[in-house]
């Protein structure tokens, strides 16, 4: 989505411009950081109903590893953009891939996605344990041992589990607007505009494909209970 050309010029900021028109929820799939600016995140402000969830693919959270990647931005850029976006967009769920044990990552290198990681305070981290494919420059590197990997593995897997706790939890007691979009065990399930899983009774009523908001009550699974604001 980052690379929305017109004319081989980049245009995504002006497509938000003109979409500001269509009444509808407009959520944006993965994002690139470098896309990330003040006039964009402020055409993103001008549309009828944003969806505040910004996946940004982060990969590794260390500037010798993302060297090696070949990425061509550093942590302090990816943070930069992350401290941009809460700027317009407090409520914000910055959701992100993170890759564990690409080749010649340290237990330094690892630490420092773990604490780029907490800065950001990532709504959702998709945890991946690196895979080398075959016919990559990669596929050539000297692989992280297994052990080490798993173990690495299990760490993020708990931070993200942390975070995505933490980030759910500031909404408690809070209004959010869920979409409908199926009923799973007694509870119409959605996701509210900040991509918060909520489940709300079936006393409530209303139809899948509704947008309604409703008051979140408590935690609930990896996301919240709500009830139906009134």
């Amino acid at each position: 989505m980052s690379d929305y050309k017109v004319d081989g010029k980049l245009a995504l900021t002006d497509l938000m411009i003109k979409l500001s028109k269509v009444n509808a929820r407009i959520r944006l799939g993965s994002l690139e950081e470098s896309v990330i600016t003040e006039d964009f995140l402020k055409a993103l402000q001008g549309l009828h109903d944003f969806a505040p969830q910004f996946h940004l693919s982060l990969q590794s959270g260390d500037d010798f590893v993302l060297k090696k990647m070949n990425r061509k931005y550093t942590s302090q850029n990816y943070l930069d953009a992350c401290n941009l976006i809460y700027k317009y967009f407090p409520d914000a769920n910055i959701t992100t891939d993170i890759i564990v044990g690409f080749p010649y990552e340290e237990e330094d290198n690892f630490n420092n996605t773990l604490l780029l990681a907490e800065k950001v305070k990532f709504g959702k981290i998709h945890c991946f344990p690196f895979s080398a494919k075959k016919g990559t420059i990669a596929y050539r590197y000297k692989d992280v041992d297994p052990a080490t990997k798993k173990d690495r593995m299990n760490r993020l897997t708990q931070l993200a589990n942390k975070l995505s706790y933490e980030y759910n939890e500031r909404f408690v007691g809070k209004t959010l607007e869920m979409l409908i979009e199926e009923v799973e065990d007694n509870y119409y399930v959605g996701y509210s505009g900040n991509y918060i899983k909520c489940y709300l009774g079936l006393d409530a009523n209303i139809n899948i494909g509704d947008i309604t908001k409703v008051k979140v009550i408590e935690l609930y699974n990896e996301g919240v209970k709500v009830k139906k604001y009134e």
